[in-house]
């Protein structure tokens, strides 16, 4: 008797190839028997938009581009506009800090692998099935989230790439002082969270 396979489609925009070869070996070994996985990678959204494959999957991370503004929804928006049969996930070591996007799942790149293989395959099993929506948020165990807004994590990401003040705000669009109200606002979270095992590395990140 003939196993007919279910064919999967799966595209990581990321531009670290290392993290494009690790994932794809992930997920090539973590689908179950009667379905057929194929890997796609892209280092920027215009290259997905470019390809004419459809992709059952798309796996993303916004953090992995030149441009230091951050507009997560926005970028989602495009991608389904492209790959309207597509479920999106966020693949990031932004999990945890940035607010919950319009995704079907987010993953943290500090997650063990055990569990990244084993929630993959889920996903990748329930995706073959052609089952309904389905949410998943892994960070790291007992770390609350920051819950930085777009304009927050694109100040930081400004400051981060060493831009001045009004360099920021130019590529904004918006006056100095908001990049200050931004700023400000963004420290008083990461303030918040001083008792956290993430408070030292974001205090480091912000010197």
């Amino acid at each position: 008797m003939t196993t007919i396979q279910k064919k999967l489609n799966i595209a990581l925009i990321d531009s670290c190839s290392y993290t494009q070869q690790g994932f794809s070996q992930i997920i090539s070994h973590t689908h179950g028997k009667g379905v057929s996985v194929n890997t796609f990678g892209f280092a920027t959204l215009s290259e997905l938009n470019e390809s004419e494959v459809n992709f059952d999957i798309i796996i993303y991370d916004p953090m992995q581009n030149s441009n230091i503004i951050v507009d997560i929804n926005r970028d989602v928006t495009r991608i389904k506009q492209w790959q309207p049969q597509s479920r999106v996930f966020i693949f990031s070591t932004a999990v945890g800090i940035i607010k919950q996007p319009l995704v079907d799942g987010m993953f943290s790149k500090q997650t063990a692998l055990n569990d990244l293989s084993s929630l993959w395959e889920m996903i990748i099993n329930k995706a073959a099935n052609r089952e309904g929506y389905l949410m998943v948020n892994v960070t790291i165990a007992h770390t609350p989230s920051l819950n930085l807004s777009n304009s927050e994590l694109s100040v930081l990401r400004g400051y981060y790439a060493n831009l001045r003040t009004k360099q920021i705000a130019s590529c904004m669009g918006c006056d100095v002082k908001r990049v200050y109200y931004y700023k400000k606002t963004a420290i008083d979270k990461i303030e918040a969270m001083a008792n956290s095992p993430f408070y030292n590395s974001a205090r480091r990140f912000l010197n």
